[in-house]
């Protein structure tokens, strides 16, 4: 036999260039293993159909290469799993490995709602704490003044947290905290009355650059409702950053600026308490499967929301301080698929507050159905 002549399974082969087979014949190799030395062989995506294991064929990491589309080309997770030193990207590995989304699914019994939940503060899932630390000033924008109202507004009936009077345009009353917070609770000792305050105030953020406006289910409405004690709810800002105030701690500020002068200008409002509810104080929850980012929420109801508003929630991750928000449309029965974005780590605390409702009738007995995009190993 010829130095430079080849057996296959009992076929000779002369010469073997580039990627043609004798005669054009496709050769199929099969359980045995095919040993080349000081040989170059190059195949395309196609040749993986050839190949019963990698591993036996004798492919390795640097092949991969030349692999285009492989998942599509019959090379199973197992595979990958023989192959020594492969890198890849984790949108890669997803398509080859098929590692795929981690369910997490609950029941809610019951009338979902902003006052729903074992604290009547829409926390659905888990248990607020009682939380009494929060930085709160107000500032007199024509004065150029600010004062710290911290003292006065985590003690309980004092009537003592003024906000500036006359209340007139940028005057603001700040609320600040080291964690993000959902919810605000509102002792009000004495209610203002003006003649527009819901059209001359507003709350807002700071989004890293500047204050933006933010929404929220205020039961207080601005401080006029009456003398009793309220909540404030809102979706918690993807883009909601730390900053100063006066000069203080960097935190997380919401606050409360006038858009008009001598806003209450008739009685001017006094406040008992402001204190704020963070995501990382929260009592219980649910522990989170898999470490991957949660990408879809899926809801279903047995009876349906009415058509004032559609349904907000906030999906909080409680061990990082995280959150995400999303929307069941009003009126619907079922809202499948609806994009979200947050981050966990296998056992992470997750919790579930309504910071909206549609006002007269709510979801009742809901499912939820989050996805988990795992992250690849």
């Amino acid at each position: 036999m010829a130095n430079d002549e080849t057996f296959i399974g009992g076929v000779p082969i002369s010469k073997v260039t580039g990627n043609e087979g004798p005669s054009g014949d496709e050769i199929n190799i099969k359980g045995s293993q095919l040993k080349i030395e000081n040989t170059a062989v190059t195949t395309d995506a196609a040749d993986l159909n050839i190949l019963d294991g990698a591993a036996d064929a004798g492919l390795v990491a640097a092949d991969l290469a030349e692999v285009a589309g492989a998942a599509a080309n019959g090379l199973v997770a197992a595979d990958l799993t023989k192959l020594a030193g492969v890198s890849a990207s984790a949108a890669e590995l997803n398509r080859t490995t098929n590692l795929g989304k981690v369910p997490l699914s609950f029941f809610i019994a019951g009338n979902l709602g902003n006052t729903a939940g074992l604290n009547t503060r829409g926390l659905l899932i888990g248990q607020d704490a009682t939380e009494n630390t929060a930085d709160v000033t107000q500032e007199d924008n024509s004065a150029a003044s600010f004062v710290d109202e911290t003292a006065d507004a985590v003690d309980n009936g004092s009537g003592d947290v003024e906000i500036p009077d006359p209340f007139d345009t940028n005057d603001a009353l700040y609320v600040g905290h080291t964690s993000r917070f959902d919810c605000l609770l509102i002792d009000v000792a004495t209610a203002g009355v003006g003649d527009d305050v819901s059209g001359e105030t507003g709350w807002e953020y700071w989004n890293g650059s500047a204050w933006t406006s933010l929404t929220v289910a205020d039961y207080s409405a601005g401080f006029t409702t009456g003398a009793s004690s309220y909540y404030m709810l809102f979706a918690v800002p993807s883009d909601w950053a730390a900053t100063t105030v006066d000069g203080g701690s960097s935190l997380y500020y919401i606050r409360f600026i006038a858009s008009a002068d001598d806003v209450y200008n008739t009685t001017q409002p006094i406040i008992d308490r402001l204190v704020p509810y963070p995501i990382t104080s929260t009592i219980g929850g649910l522990h989170c499967p898999a470490t991957g980012t949660i990408t879809q929420v899926s809801t279903h109801a047995t009876t349906t929301s009415g058509t004032n508003n559609d349904s907000v929630f906030n999906l909080n991750n409680v061990t990082q301080g995280t959150a995400a928000s999303f929307t069941w449309t009003k009126g619907a029965y079922a809202d499948n698929n609806s994009s979200i974005n947050l981050d966990v780590t296998e056992g992470d605390i997750l919790v579930v507050r309504q910071v909206q409702e549609d006002g007269t009738t709510e979801f009742a007995n809901a499912n939820f159905h989050f996805n988990i995009d795992v992250d690849a190993p």
